[in-house]
């Protein structure tokens, strides 16, 4: 499920004018040197129904987001992060979520994303800064690769085979590059710049993760590579302060990692994926918990 915490404050800031001036999230203008991003992917505090991918063809949606991306291009937002969640198999309910998206991904979501991706490439904020996109693919419900496994079964009913399963993320990476890859904004620069494959990598710690990537990463490399984009992954680490300070910590396999618990999830993975002659993100990427 996604969490709210960053568009429920950006959201308010952009649609609430009382609130706009005292907000400290996204400073105004911009800083030269800097980069600053909005995580978005929700018009409104609630996301499990006002995430906007699956539902971008309803003009009040759409009228909504572009209001807010011309007020965070206005603040001083130089990109866009937006993530997408393929949770439901096809012909099933959502439940009335709008994060759900369908895994693969319909016809119709793609072209709601080609849709956002084309707003967003429009916008110029007041200063004269344009936007560019990064987006992640998030991968539960149907898509979730840790539950079952590649022999028996994968996703939450634990009902997809491997080769099902592997032609299914195909058909999706391939819709949303086919949905953004060609997109520019009016003075000539590629919209997407990033497309993150697979968010929070935790090898050892999230089941069927070094099948999934061993399996799928690759080939998403090399057909987002070719149409001009990074592709890219971002890993976990473990940076509350009672982690991060603690000196006395042993690694339990990898000595090396005495002392740094915080960053252990991120040195095995970056170990196995070098290990298993994966390409390394240019950047490495991560959220800190």
């Amino acid at each position: 499920m996604p969490s709210n915490a960053n568009i429920t404050a950006t959201a308010t800031s952009v649609a609430d004018k009382s609130r706009a001036a005292s907000s400290t999230l996204i400073p105004i203008g911009h800083i030269p040197g800097y980069e600053i991003g909005v995580d978005y992917h929700a018009y409104g505090s609630d996301n499990l129904s006002t995430a906007f991918i699956t539902i971008y063809n309803q003009p009040q949606v759409r009228q909504a987001v572009r209001a807010q991306l011309q007020g965070l291009a206005d603040r001083g937002a130089t990109f866009i992060h937006t993530s997408i969640w393929f949770v439901t198999y096809p012909g099933t309910t959502n439940f009335g979520e709008t994060w759900r998206a369908t895994f693969p991904m319909t016809d119709q979501e793609a072209a709601n994303l080609r849709a956002f991706a084309q707003d967003v490439a429009a916008v110029q904020g007041a200063s004269g800064n344009r936007l560019r996109l990064d987006i992640a693919l998030m991968w539960l419900g149907a898509s979730d690769y840790t539950s079952g496994s590649p022999t028996t079964g994968l996703g939450y009913n634990k009902d997809l085979r491997a080769a099902e399963f592997t032609s299914r993320v195909e058909t999706t990476t391939d819709k949303v590059l086919a949905a953004v890859s060609d997109i520019t904004r009016p003075d000539g620069v590629r919209l997407v710049d990033t497309i993150f494959f697979d968010p929070e990598v935790m090898i050892g710690a999230k089941a069927n993760e070094d099948w999934f990537l061993s399996t799928n990463y690759p080939r998403f490399v090399s057909v987002t590579s070719q149409h001009g984009i990074r592709p890219s992954v971002y890993f976990l680490a473990e940076a509350n302060q009672a982690i991060a300070f603690d000196d006395g910590y042993t690694d339990p396999v990898d000595p090396i990692l005495d002392g740094h618990r915080s960053v252990a999830w991120m040195y095995r993975s970056l170990k196995f994926m070098v290990g298993q002659r994966l390409p390394v993100p240019h950047v490495l990427t991560f959220p800190a918990i």
